[in-house]
Order: C-alpha cells, then sequence, then structure tokens
C-alpha cells in the first residue's frame, strides 16, 4: 500500500512539473512575440516617418504597401523616393516611380521630379531631359 501510494505521488509530481513547463512555454510565447500591425497601421507609420522626412524609416512599411498593393500610385511614389534617399542599388527606384507615373490624373504631383531625379542620378540624362 505504501509503495502504490508513493508511485501515485511520484505521478502527480511529474504531471505538476509537465503542467508547469506547459504553462511557463505558452507565457514565453506571448511575451516575446512581436505585435502584428494591420495594414492601416503600417499605412500611418509609414505616412508619419515620410512626411517628417525620415525616408530610411519608411523604407520598410511602404515596401509593404507596395507588396500589398502593387498598383497604387501614392505607395509606389513614395517606395521610389524612399529608395533615392537610402537604397543602395539607385536603379531600383526607377520602376517603382515609372509604376506610380503611368496614371497621369492619380499620380502624386512630385513624381516626374523625382523620376528624373532617379534617371540623372543613374546616369540616364536623355531620360531625365523627358
Amino acid at each position: 500500500m505504501k509503495l502504490r501510494l508513493n508511485n501515485l505521488l511520484m505521478y502527480k509530481l511529474k504531471l505538476n512539473k509537465i503542467i508547469l513547463i506547459f504553462l511557463l512555454s505558452l507565457f514565453y510565447c506571448q511575451l516575446f512575440s512581436q505585435k502584428a500591425l494591420s495594414l492601416n497601421e503600417v499605412k500611418n507609420e509609414a505616412n508619419r516617418y515620410f512626411e517628417d522626412g525620415e525616408f530610411t524609416k519608411a523604407y520598410k512599411p511602404y515596401t509593404q504597401l507596395v507588396a500589398n498593393y502593387p498598383k497604387e500610385p501614392e505607395y509606389n511614389y513614395r517606395l521610389g523616393v524612399c529608395m533615392i534617399y537610402c537604397e543602395p542599388d539607385k536603379k531600383k527606384c526607377i520602376s517603382y516611380l515609372k509604376t506610380a507615373s503611368k496614371n497621369s490624373e492619380e499620380s502624386p504631383k512630385d513624381v516626374k521630379f523625382y523620376l528624373g531625379k532617379a534617371y540623372h542620378i543613374n546616369y540616364l540624362f536623355d531620360e531625365a531631359i523627358k
């Protein structure tokens, strides 16, 4: 009888340890998981950085927005502008600025200026003049 009682106590202790480890791992995962931002929050963050002239910080959020809305002229324009100021490969910004300038009615007013600037930076002077 005494042996049976010891086995039962050992079983309960093991079970309690397993439950404790499981609960601690859940708490740990919740504590260190990153907060996922909605697209609206990403948009607000990107706009705030862009309007403050912090193009390096705005670069990543605009990359996310363009990935979700690839034909949106405003996002392509702003990503292209960010790339002019912080992307080491300056040729990448041209495609985004071209996409933004396709429809002149929807495109931002400065898109032609920055497209010309991108051409100029990349030594494409004939295209910059157009």
